[in-house]
């Protein structure tokens, strides 16, 4: 019982550390927006984000539209366990190559 429960207070701890992480990222980044002038503008659309987010969340970087948008292309993606990103858009960029040849041969 006590290493199951060591285990996932571990398990929290280095979830919370990975969350501070990113966080600070996140505000560094703001913070370098604001020095270039770009604070506030959404990365994606370009509009401006409206002060009310930016009050509740000062180190948002896209804009309520862009952000739901983002979430819905995350949540329609399907995971294969144990792919990287990278070796799926090789798979499918060999796919598209191959049914590419095999149009112009019909």
């Amino acid at each position: 019982m006590d290493a199951a429960s060591e285990s996932a207070v571990n398990d929290v701890e280095a979830c919370v550390s990975e969350l501070r992480a990113v966080e600070l990222v996140e505000i560094n980044d703001a913070f370098q927006k604001l020095f270039d002038g770009t604070y506030g503008t959404c990365e994606e659309c370009g509009k401006q984000i409206p002060a009310a987010r930016l009050r509740l969340i000062p180190a948002v970087s896209l804009c309520v539209a862009c952000k739901r948008q983002r979430e819905r292309l995350k949540e329609s993606r399907v995971e294969l366990p144990g792919w990287s990103g990278a070796e799926v858009m090789a798979d499918v960029d060999k796919s598209e190559a191959f049914c590419g040849q095999a149009r112009r041969r019909a």
